[in-house]
């Protein structure tokens, strides 16, 4: 419940998405599979008919129809999606590759499930590049929210009452494309940071909590509840100071609030609007145009036939790269010719998400294991050709 004495103006200020070393987190990060983007989950249905057969036709439908939809959604910017080539049911059922049911309940005429739709990455790349339409494809790593209210004298991020941190617990899941996180506010947590040691930004305690939740960066988000005595007006202001790594800072104008009672309401629709701003960020800075396909020459180090094994592994799971073609391979290194979508920089970014650095400029580029320390080695022979093209594919679609 607000303090009756905060009658007045609410200023909501979203403080910092503190962007933590990639290195330090990404190790324990959920990151989504290669075709993550392309599964829809949790897509309700409830259809009736003259029979529960024909209920249950019309519900999965319906149901390819908002995956399909939502999927869109996810994977391309507002303004590309009147381009988007219009899908009749025929056409959303071929790219349909398989769909999971649950929570089924049927009648004589009505049928209730949930569905998980996964669609077929290939044929909506196709529809897509087709139309000239960029689509994202590599989800962003999850982000911890830290959500702190200040009010009637008090900050507060674990303690309770704090609305602030209801508004974030109570929000609907996004499209998946960056996950949000919220910390439990247990012992491990409390014990990690603080209200004031999150608004100071410190580095290394939003780090050790980023790690225990495998989060990739820290949303710090300040909600400061004031009076303003002259107007005795409410309203809602939030702005960021950074974002969500190489992304644009995301800012939302002044929201109206009539009265203390609507301030719950107002809380959970800036919640949604951060998380729409963060993930069409995210969107903007990783948009790849499908069919514009980019080779890059790469020296990977090796210390023997595991590290050969695991980058082959990793490197099937990265969602921008279409193949990858063994040229040469010795005992301590592999030439590869990779085939990818996007730029280097997006090429980096995926390829740092399955825990693989890739460094160079022009023609000369190293792809190595992060987690292994390069050390000095003795010299060896180079590389020697291998057998002809010899192709190392990711999965295919």
């Amino acid at each position: 419940m607000v303090d009756p004495r905060a009658k007045g103006r609410v200023a909501l200020l979203v403080l910092a998405l503190v962007g933590l070393p990639c290195q330090a987190v990404l190790g324990q990060a959920q990151i989504a599979p290669a075709d993550a983007l392309f599964v829809v989950l949790d897509v309700a249905v409830d259809e009736t008919a003259q029979t529960a057969a024909q209920a249950r036709e019309r519900a999965v439908l319906a149901g390819q129809r908002v995956a399909y939809d939502r999927m869109i959604a996810r994977l391309t910017m507002p303004a590309d999606r009147p381009r988007v080539p219009a899908a009749d049911d025929a056409a959303i059922q071929a790219l349909v590759l398989g769909i999971e049911i649950a929570e089924e309940r049927t009648s004589p005429v009505r049928y209730l499930a949930r569905l998980t739709v996964r669609f077929q990455p290939a044929g909506v790349r196709q529809r897509l590049g087709a139309a000239g339409v960029s689509m994202v494809e590599i989800p962003g790593a999850p982000v911890l929210v830290l959500p702190i209210l200040r009010m009637a004298g008090t900050t507060v991020l674990w303690e309770d009452p704090n609305l602030w941190r209801a508004a974030w617990n109570a929000a609907p899941a996004t499209t998946g494309l960056v996950p949000f996180v919220l910390p439990l506010g247990d012992v491990a947590d409390t014990g990690d940071i603080g209200a004031e040691q999150a608004l100071a930004e410190d580095v290394d305690r939003l780090k050790a909590i980023a790690q225990r939740y495998g989060a990739g960066s820290v949303l710090v988000a300040e909600a400061a509840v004031d009076v303003d005595p002259a107007t005795q007006e409410m309203t809602l202001s939030i702005s960021t100071v950074s974002h969500l790594g190489d992304a644009a800072p995301a800012t939302i104008q002044s929201l109206p609030v009539v009265d203390e009672a609507a301030l719950p309401a107002a809380m959970t629709h800036a919640v949604a609007r951060l998380q729409a701003e963060i993930e069409d960020s995210w969107k903007t800075a990783h948009l790849v145009l499908p069919g514009d396909d980019q080779r890059l020459t790469v020296n990977v180090p090796l210390e023997g036939l595991a590290d050969w094994l695991e980058v082959r592994r990793r490197l099937s799971a990265v969602p921008l790269l279409r193949r990858s073609t063994l040229m040469a391979l010795s005992q301590r290194e592999a030439q590869l010719d990779l085939g990818f979508v996007g730029n280097a920089q997006q090429l980096r970014t995926a390829l740092a998400q399955r825990r693989l650095e890739l460094t160079g400029e022009g023609e000369i580029w190293t792809l190595r294991l992060a987690d292994r320390v390069p050390t000095s080695a003795p010299a060896v022979p180079p590389a020697q050709a291998a057998p002809p093209a010899q192709a190392d594919e990711p999965p295919q679609e």
